[in-house]
Order: structure tokens, then sequence, then C-alpha cells
């Protein structure tokens, strides 16, 4: 029998599955820097700033990332963190 954790994290791992691969890498290096970010530490540890504000949408969109307003600044926050 699964446990609970274990079948959310198969559903999350399946969802990551599924993005192009530059979504995927965005995950991936997000995931690292942790649970919540701000936009402006993501552009700094990332190569990935021509297509970052499309990533991030697709990340909304999918619902893996929540979006809210840090100041000036955006912080985006892990759905169900990594």
């Amino acid at each position: 029998m699964f446990a609970p954790s274990d079948t959310l994290q198969g559903i999350i791992l399946t969802r990551v599955d599924r993005l192009a691969p530059e979504v995927k890498e965005l995950v991936q290096v997000a995931s690292v820097v942790g649970d919540s970010f701000a936009l402006p530490l993501l552009k700094q540890v990332t190569d990935h700033a021509t297509d970052l504000a499309s990533s991030l949408r697709e990340l909304q969109r999918t619902e893996l990332l929540q979006r809210r307003r840090l100041g000036d600044d955006w912080e985006y926050r892990f759905r169900h963190p990594p």
C-alpha cells in the first residue's frame, strides 16, 4: 500500500515529466533554490533569461507554482514543495 505522500510525489513527478524540457530544467534549478524564491534571485541562478517569463507562466498554469507580490517584485512558491 502506498503512503499518501508517495502518491502525491508520484503525481507531481508525472506532471513535471510532461513539461517541455526547458520548463522542466527551470523546475530543477528553482527547487535547489528552495520552496519559495524571488524573481531576481531566479534570474541570477538560471541562464533561462529569454524564456523565463513564459516558463514561469507555464508552471503557474499547471499549478506547480504560485506567484505573489513581494515589494516591487514577484515571489514564486512551489504548491507542493520538492
